[in-house]
């Protein structure tokens, strides 16, 4: 409870074995990073930090061996964890602010 999905973490199951998709969620009292696939949508990366609500932030996360890394305003901020479950592949860009679960309220810019 209480996500906003910037980008929902689409089922990986849904694509095929293995797969799990990739998902952000951002409110002013940090930022999560999620998996998701049959039965298993835990936090990868949790940044406890207050995010401005009056000034843009730039937020990227890089996946590196399924690994996310979180980058604040271009510096370094956190570095979480794999997915619990082996061989899995990741994915993201799914869905973009609204959702049924947890819809995102402010503006998105530069999505790549």
């Amino acid at each position: 409870g209480g996500q906003r999905y910037a980008i929902w973490p689409v089922h990986g199951g849904l694509l095929g074995a293995g797969l799990c998709g990739f998902g952000l969620s951002v409110g002013t009292n940090g930022i999560a990073v999620y998996a998701h696939t049959a039965n298993y949508m835990p936090p990868l990366l949790l940044y406890n930090r207050s995010i401005s609500t009056t000034s843009w932030t730039a937020i990227a996360v890089v996946v590196n061996n399924s690994v996310p890394t979180l980058y604040i305003n271009g510096q370094y901020a956190a570095t979480g964890l794999p997915p619990a479950f082996n061989n899995s592949m990741v994915f993201a860009l799914s869905s973009f602010g609204s959702v049924s679960y947890g819809a995102y309220s402010g503006k998105l810019d530069e999505i790549r």
